[in-house]
């Protein structure tokens, strides 16, 4: 059986000599998050893989939806979303995904990629183009996200856009990638950076605007845990 540690409704959709795929439903109490998954059968109880909880539709990409023709980006062959989302994408080799989507003038949008956090291998650059397959923005080593991206724009006029997702460093069986699309913020910093075990702090936090609010929280007591959610 499928073991996670929340509680959540596990239906088995399918089983094969190296395949089991399951459906899971968290229960509606579960924080959004990164946690464990293992597989425990009568022989033992497999590696440690991870799966984020999102309150955010999850789309699985369809290929082909990225290529170069002639040196520019293929337009026609993004595929359509809607935001919020994430987006799961599954590749054997180097790959460009592209998404097409609708934003308004004056509207924000952060696209933020989740492999790193999520244990996936990939290493992702985003860019982002306009119809006219102009290129609006880059994103590659994000600050403080190691090895994810983060673009934060604000579309200038009305109409359909385009998400690009590159991969590198793709090897293994974790070689996925997550993108997140929609308006949210996020913390630019955090003060302090820590602090001893079971004491009670108040920590300030910057958000993408440079607004600073403060938070009380407790470090947690438990030896194991290396780290927790404000």
């Amino acid at each position: 059986g499928l073991v996670v540690p929340f509680a959540a409704e596990m239906r088995q959709e399918s089983a094969g000599p190296e395949t089991l795929v399951y459906s899971i439903t968290p229960a509606p109490n579960t924080p959004m998050g990164v946690y464990p998954v293992r597989v425990w059968t009568s022989e033992g109880i497999s590696n440690l893989r991870l799966l984020l909880v999102t309150d955010v539709p999850v789309l699985v990409a369809k290929e082909p939806n990225g290529q170069y023709k002639s040196g520019r980006l293929d337009l026609e062959q993004a595929q359509r979303i809607d935001y919020p989302v994430v987006i799961a994408a599954g590749r054997l080799a180097s790959d460009i995904d592209s998404f097409r989507f609708t934003a308004t003038a004056g509207q924000r949008l952060v696209f933020e990629t989740m492999n790193w956090r999520t244990g996936l291998t990939p290493e992702p650059m985003l860019r982002l183009w306009d119809s006219r397959a102009r290129r609006l923005a880059e994103q590659h080593d994000t600050p403080g996200l190691h090895m994810d991206e983060r673009l934060d724009f604000t579309f200038p006029e009305t109409g359909d856009y385009f998400v690009e997702l590159q991969a590198f460093r793709v090897a293994g069986w974790n070689n996925h990638t997550l993108l997140k699309i929609g308006p949210a913020n996020y913390a630019r910093a955090v003060f302090p950076l820590g602090g001893r075990r079971g004491e009670k702090l108040r920590f300030q936090i910057v958000d993408h605007d440079g607004n600073t609010t403060e938070l009380n929280a407790q470090v947690p007591e438990e030896p194991w845990i290396d780290h927790w959610y404000l």
